[in-house]
């Protein structure tokens, strides 16, 4: 009688009783009972690791004193969290920082489609932007300017402000506003790139005016004789309001352009061919203003990799 409870009592128990199956309280074996289901010792229920999640210190990846959820940046130190865009997104990873709502990069080089020249070839770097809230060591500026807020100012007549980055194969864009008119003429705002060692002879996209409307051009300066290589006029006065200059220059291929915003118009692309002398590479761009207010918001250089 004995031998047949005991083998009773052994037939209750199947090898084929695995984990996830249902229990009151004990399970067969190494298994434990864990809210009605045999599981492997160890497990976790899906909540509670949720409750483990949210209790976890939070994490700062890139270490700049900044926790990842409050991070515009979360992967790039940036403890001013500074967003000239306005867009959410800090400017030390915003492949377009003067550009709100554009981090689409379709080929992964780090500059956005909206900026990029070439957005579908990875050669392209941003090896300068400054959205002037703080006075970064790359400028030489005349007394004439001077930095307030997040803005750099002619507060003068006119005056020259110098950036060392090499000129070559680059996007140059800067961007602001034209506060009020001086009374003298002319006015222009001119972005220079390419000089000789002389400095006698160079190429620069010009925003100008003399009392007979306004054009929008790219020039070469050859020795104190100035020729336009691509432009065109638009009637007026230097408008007041936002404004745009974004000039490409290739010494590569001798190739010159410049897009214009003026008064918060935009202007089509203007475009041509150096000439001579040829446009050559230097170590340095230089922003010349003169007879009006200008105030700008931001100075970006784009590197094109041959």
């Amino acid at each position: 009688m004995r031998v047949l409870v005991a083998a009773l009592a052994a037939g209750c128990y199947s090898p084929a009783y695995q984990a996830g199956s249902a229990c009151d309280s004990v399970c067969p074996g190494d298994l434990v009972c864990i809210e009605n289901v045999c599981r492997e010792p160890g497990f976790v229920p899906a909540d509670a690791a949720i409750d483990v999640a949210i209790d976890a210190p939070p994490i700062d990846t890139d270490g700049d004193s900044r926790f990842d959820f409050e991070d515009n940046c979360p992967t790039a130190p940036n403890m001013d969290q500074h967003d000239e865009d306005g867009d959410d997104l800090g400017d030390e990873c915003d492949p377009c920082p003067h550009l709100s709502g554009t981090a689409a990069d379709a080929d992964g080089d780090g500059v956005g489609d909206a900026c990029d020249p070439q957005p579908a070839l990875a050669k392209q770097t941003i090896v300068f932007f400054d959205p002037f809230k703080s006075t970064r060591p790359e400028w030489t500026l005349d007394p004439e300017y001077s930095r307030m807020g997040d803005q750099l100012r002619l507060t003068g007549t006119d005056g020259t402000a110098r950036v060392a980055v090499p000129t070559g194969e680059l996007r140059i864009v800067t961007g602001g506003t034209v506060q009020q008119l001086g009374a003298s003429m002319p006015r222009s705002l001119s972005l220079g790139f390419g000089y000789n060692d002389s400095g006698s002879d160079y190429y620069y996209g010009n925003f100008y005016e003399n009392g007979g409307g306004t054009s929008i051009s790219v020039t070469r300066a050859d020795s104190g004789s100035y020729t336009p290589v691509a432009g065109t006029g638009i009637a007026g006065s230097f408008p007041i309001g936002a404004f745009i200059m974004q000039v490409d220059e290739s010494v590569s291929s001798q190739q010159l352009s410049i897009v214009g915003t003026l008064g918060g118009t935009s202007y089509p692309i203007q475009a041509g061919t150096a000439g001579t002398p040829p446009l050559v590479a230097n170590d340095f761009i230089a922003i010349y203003a003169r007879n009006a207010e200008f105030r700008f918001d931001y100075f970006l250089v784009i590197e094109t990799d041959l």
